[in-house]
């Protein structure tokens, strides 16, 4: 069952945090301010006479013009006013503050510190449709998680090719939630590619392999799909299917060629590559090399770190309708892959064959995301965020006369995780793709 939430932004965050923790000495909305002085002589009403009770304390500013700036008060000269040295974007009558005993940084601090610890209690629900089965290519080759950042190239994926540029695209997409837009510089084609592990080559020598994807284009056959087979002997055979279409319309690769790709015997490399003509740019979504033999390891995309104990799969190949159900334990598990280094990653076992080529809708979890802008809702529950966090701050420091405080936040918080609003897993039965 869904649990309403009201949205609460980052500032609006830190300032319960301070609420909780007692640090809040003053508050209020400024009614006008310059780089370096901030004015409200309607809230601020401590006469100059005991400026040391403000010099020293912190400002904070929760929303409007130049929210998430934080000063330390250095001067009160005038009732109502405060001064601080370090110029920042001037306070308007838009702007409220609040003036703390403590130093911003740490609440911010605190709040961050608790959404990465609790991403189990606050994962948020998250689908994902990057794995086809018997895909060779593996969840990177449908091109929907861009963990490194919108502007790099999606994982699993090399770029390469002077001046070119990729980027992950929201609207021109032909599958799914994303394509991959790659542009090319004026000297050189640009390619984006995605290799095989060898591991999965071991038991396909001499197997014919069928090849699916999108490919979009403003100008026919500036896009090109090629794959490269490297045989025991070094010997490298290219297949192309070069996009007939214009317009940026996707473009089946299966229309292009339905012919199969022959893998050599030995077969020791096998790569995909995304090609796009000089200065021009291409879409490309939704890769597929099928393997005509069962794959029964999956490697979980990294941004799903919980799944729901039902999986749906496309009753036919690429139709969009997942009405096949695969059930936890019957139909599949989730066990750990060793990768290189320290990694470790979640891999769904799939305890039967599957048929080729169809899509699985893995409804499940992510981690909140890290908000850090003051004009940006949190992801985590915001009562629970703000508990967390002051619970947190009090625990981490001598005792200042904060125990009752302290006593009363962690019980509220117990109580809050009693419930799914504090905690996702009281509400549903999770398997978890990723240890915490």
């Amino acid at each position: 069952m869904a649990i309403a939430v009201v949205s609460r932004t980052w500032g609006a965050v830190v300032q319960d945090c301070a609420r909780l923790t007692g640090d809040i000495r003053n508050q209020g909305t400024f009614t006008a301010g310059t780089t370096t002085t901030g004015t409200d002589s309607n809230n601020e009403r401590t006469p100059t006479a005991q400026d040391n009770a403000i010099v020293g304390d912190y400002l904070y500013f929760p929303s409007g013009t130049s929210a998430g700036t934080a000063r330390e008060i250095t001067t009160y000269g005038t009732i109502g006013v405060y001064t601080w040295i370090q110029a920042a974007t001037a306070p308007d009558t838009t702007t409220t503050w609040i003036r703390l005993r403590r130093r911003p940084q740490v609440l911010l601090d605190a709040i961050d510190s608790v959404t990465r610890m609790a991403a189990f209690k606050q994962a948020v629900p998250y689908e994902s449709r990057a794995i086809i089965t018997n895909n060779l290519l593996g969840y990177q080759g449908t091109m929907e998680e861009f963990t490194s950042g919108t502007a790099v190239a999606p994982d699993g994926w090399t770029l390469a090719g002077a001046g070119s540029s990729v980027a992950r695209e929201a609207t021109t997409i032909g599958q799914g939630l994303y394509s991959t837009a790659v542009t090319a510089g004026a000297g050189a084609v640009a390619t984006l590619t995605r290799t095989v592990p060898y591991s999965a080559l071991r038991d396909l020598d001499g197997a014919a392999l069928t090849l699916h994807g999108l490919v979009g284009e403003n100008v026919a056959a500036d896009g090109v799909i090629r794959v490269i087979v490297t045989s025991g002997t070094g010997t490298v055979t290219n297949t192309d299917r070069t996009g007939t279409y214009t317009g940026n319309r996707f473009e089946e690769l299966k229309d292009i060629s339905a012919a199969t790709i022959s893998l050599t015997d030995p077969a020791v490399g096998l790569q995909l590559q995304c090609r796009v003509a000089l200065s021009a740019v291409v879409y490309f979504d939704d890769q597929a090399l099928l393997s005509p033999k069962p794959i029964f390891n999956y490697e979980l995309p990294p941004t799903l770190i919980g799944l729901e104990q039902t999986i749906y799969m496309e009753s036919a190949r690429n139709n969009g309708k997942f009405e096949v159900p695969l059930k936890y334990g019957e139909n599949w598990s989730v066990i750990w892959q060793d990768g290189q280094g320290t990694t470790r990653s979640g891999v769904l076992l799939m305890h039967q064959a599957l048929p080729s080529g169809r899509h699985l809708l893995v409804k499940g979890y992510r981690a909140p995301d890290l908000v850090t802008a003051a004009t940006s809702n949190v992801e985590p529950n915001p009562e629970w965020l703000a508990l967390a966090a002051a619970v947190h701050i009090l625990e981490s420091e001598p005792d200042n006369g904060n125990a009752t405080r302290l006593q009363t936040l962690r019980q509220r918080l117990s109580f809050l995780e009693a419930t799914a609003v504090g905690d996702v897993r009281k509400s549903r039965g999770i398997i978890w793709a990723e240890s915490r």
